[in-house]
């Protein structure tokens, strides 16, 4: 007889999600994936688990209990009675081909692209949930990467957390909307395209953080024109020099070899790149 739990319990005061397995013969754990079925009056749910570090166990009335850190459930689907057995002979193959997606795409060996295009693969976000960087999960249709080892609560959702989550584009998507970098992690690449503002625009500088018409960006012109980055263009990138802060007029300057030697003030930087472009 093996019993399978799933709970919450308090480390440190933070939320941790655990795995009871109640048993009486001796528990032994040789597979990071443990699946299991529940039964209910009108379904039955295969539940694919991915566990962690043994937390503790204990021996009582005859019976065997081992807890585990649950690192995240791979399968929780329901199913009717009529599909069950059928679904119960096929998950645990789906599972092992899921955690093997799953994990190299988490550990960066499968790119974002492949990854988008496989969305199902990956569990749903969750309160309550020690995520680790790399983690990736489903968000209101969207797929995010994990950036930063958290506990997820209510609020820090991967569309309104950006410190935490950065969203995988959909490879379908060309113009993808523009979403304010936070870091390198999630910077433009040169060539990558965006939608902003009501417009389509192309990144011509690698390591890009800045927003669409303020620099770093051509505007795209035309379904059927190839977007020429503004480097190789007759006509010198327009920019709104004024929009800038001091730190990126500083690089603008730099990149178009001009001097601002003895500048400090923002009026003084704008008036010295103006005079040597």
């Amino acid at each position: 007889m093996v019993e399978y739990m799933i709970g919450i319990m308090r480390d440190g005061g933070r939320p941790r999600r655990y795995l009871r397995i109640k048993s009486d013969e001796v528990i032994q754990v040789l597979d990071p994936v443990v699946s299991f079925t529940k039964e209910q009056e009108d379904k039955r749910s295969v539940y694919e688990c991915i566990v962690g570090n043994q937390l503790r166990k204990a021996q009582e009335g005859g019976f065997f209990y081992e807890w585990y850190e649950l690192e995240s459930v791979l399968v929780e689907v329901d199913h009717t009675p009529p599909i069950a057995s059928a679904v119960e002979d096929m998950a645990p193959g789906v599972a092992v081909a899921a955690l093997a997606f799953v994990t190299l795409a988490e550990g960066g060996q499968i790119d974002d692209a492949t990854a988008a295009e496989h969305a199902a693969q990956f569990g749903e976000w969750a309160p309550s949930v020690s995520y680790k960087a790399g983690a990736i999960r489903s968000h209101e249709g969207l797929l995010y990467r994990c950036i930063r080892e958290h506990t997820s609560q209510t609020g820090w959702e991967p569309a309104a957390a950006a410190s935490l989550w950065t969203q995988i584009a959909d490879p379908s998507e060309e113009w993808p909307a523009w979403s304010q970098p936070v870091g390198a992690h999630d910077a433009y690449g040169e060539g990558d395209k965006v939608s902003h503002g009501g417009g389509k625009w192309v990144s011509t500088v690698a390591s890009n953080v800045w927003e669409p018409g303020v620099y770093g960006w051509e505007a795209y012109t035309g379904e059927d024109e190839e977007a020429v980055p503004a480097a190789l263009a007759d006509e010198p990138e327009a920019v709104d020099l004024e929009a800038m802060t001091i730190p990126q007029l500083k690089e603008y300057a730099k990149e178009h070899g001009i001097s601002l030697a003895g500048k400090t003030l923002k009026a003084e930087i704008v008036a010295a790149i103006k005079a040597g472009l």
